[in-house]
């Protein structure tokens, strides 16, 4: 328990010294920093219950190891000179990236994402013919079998930026306006549907959880959302929503490991303990295997993968795998998740640690220093995706995905072709 109050203190003190510098509760550090410091102490709460194993509290350390340093590089970064006010009003009294934004969407990224939905659709359609009848819609085979072409594969990650990008441009207060406004609004809101139903039929949960995280966050930093408890609610709900129904379809689809003879609330009863396990999943892995004298063998090139394997296509070399092959079991059930600290200890020698620590926090800051430079929509987005994936640092580290690379190349091309069409007023409404 002892390192649970260190870690309370020093978070406490990171955050002051944070504010200080950038004059801002939104910030790289507390996007990391303060996620974590929840889902840990609902793991001390649980942990030696339900099922679960003990927790190892030594495991806290990286964590209060490496934020210091995180918060480090954000302050040589937040000292250099002209790093922007957090958010200066205009002459019309509206914040700089809503003034940037408030000219309507062009019709080009809405036509772009009916074009990727009407792919999925065929897709869909030719796979449940021609699929294998025991892979049941919404089963995680019947997922793997939709992206098996590699080209549709990347269209769906290209579908999860332009699902950013809807939330972030979605209007609800448009439908109390002009019949123009709410009918692109409408538009939006059905395309943002049918595009979290593609992504939640590949039964995938992070990648339709983060998505729409990253357009909250884009709206919070944007000022076009106020940050309130209700709007939290509302995203946690949402979470658990999504992962609730990923496993009932399971259910209801047959998949074996929830049979159609289990009793409903049996089968609630499951998912409850499953939620728990994928909350702990992180913190749970990473004391677990700290206890076993680290599973892993320290491989900095395992936190680069996209990079390593672009190389290895070019020289030959076998491609290296984007996931732990080391498994734990925390009572609950196994996983091969160390939360974002916790994988960098893991793979990377101490200075190396501590070096990525400090790099990765100059980089995050970097992005906010843009933003407040650049009050634009790229910029935003860009640091709304960054503090997305430091968000689910509780969980994993996701440097090691390719998705996490391109998904904001995505997001530069679209903001880059929605500008163009802006610039020629082919709006989506006037």
């Amino acid at each position: 328990m002892v390192w649970i109050f260190i870690f309370l203190v020093e978070c406490g003190l990171l955050s002051y010294m944070d504010r200080k510098v950038w004059k801002s509760f939104y910030t790289p550090l507390h996007f990391l920093m303060l996620p974590y410091l929840l889902v840990l102490l609902f793991t001390v709460c649980v942990a030696g219950n339900f099922g679960l194993s003990p927790f190892c509290y030594s495991s806290i350390f990286p964590w209060a190891a490496g934020l210091p340093f995180f918060a480090l590089g954000g302050l040589c970064i937040g000292f250099l000179p002209g790093k922007g006010k957090p958010s200066g009003k205009t002459a019309g009294g509206r914040e700089p990236v809503l003034q940037a934004f408030a000219q309507p969407p062009s019709w080009i990224l809405p036509g772009i994402t009916l074009a990727v939905l009407l792919v999925f659709f065929v897709n869909l359609g030719i796979h449940i013919v021609s699929g294998d009848p025991g892979c049941g819609f919404g089963s995680d085979c019947f997922g793997q079998g939709l992206v098996e072409n590699r080209w549709v594969s990347h269209l769906m990650v290209a579908l999860m930026a332009l699902l950013v990008v809807h939330v972030f441009a979605f209007d609800p207060s448009a439908f109390a306006r002009g019949s123009g406004r709410k009918t692109a609004n409408g538009l939006l809101l059905i395309l943002i549907l049918l595009s979290i139903f593609a992504l939640f039929v590949h039964q995938v949960k992070n990648w339709v959880i983060l998505p729409l995280l990253a357009g909250v966050i884009a709206r919070i930093l944007g000022r076009k959302t106020v940050l309130r408890g209700r709007l939290l609610a509302g995203v946690a709900l949402g979470g658990i929503l999504i992962f609730f129904s990923s496993y009932l379809l399971l259910y209801l689809c047959g998949e074996d490991m929830f049979p159609k003879g289990t009793a409903f609330k049996d089968q609630i009863s499951s998912i409850m303990r499953l939620f728990v396990h994928y909350v702990t999943s992180g913190t749970m892995g990473f004391s677990l295997d700290m206890e076993q004298g680290f599973l892993e063998e320290a491989d900095p090139a395992y936190l680069f993968t996209p990079f390593v394997n672009l190389w290895h296509l070019f020289s030959g070399e076998a491609l290296l795998s984007a996931h732990n092959e080391e498994f734990v079991h925390t009572g609950l059930n196994y996983t091969n998740v160390r939360s974002l600290f916790g994988t960098l200890y893991v793979f990377s020698r101490p200075w190396l640690f501590y070096l990525f620590s400090f790099l990765g926090g100059a980089l995050c800051y970097f992005f906010l220093r843009l933003f407040r430079a650049f009050p634009r929509p790229l910029p935003l987005l860009l640091l709304a995706w960054v503090c997305t994936l430091l968000f689910m640092g509780w969980f994993d580290s996701y440097i090691q995905l390719s998705n996490s690379f391109e998904i904001p190349f995505w997001i530069l091309v679209f903001t880059g072709i929605d500008g163009f069409f802006r610039k020629r007023k082919l709006l989506l409404w006037k």
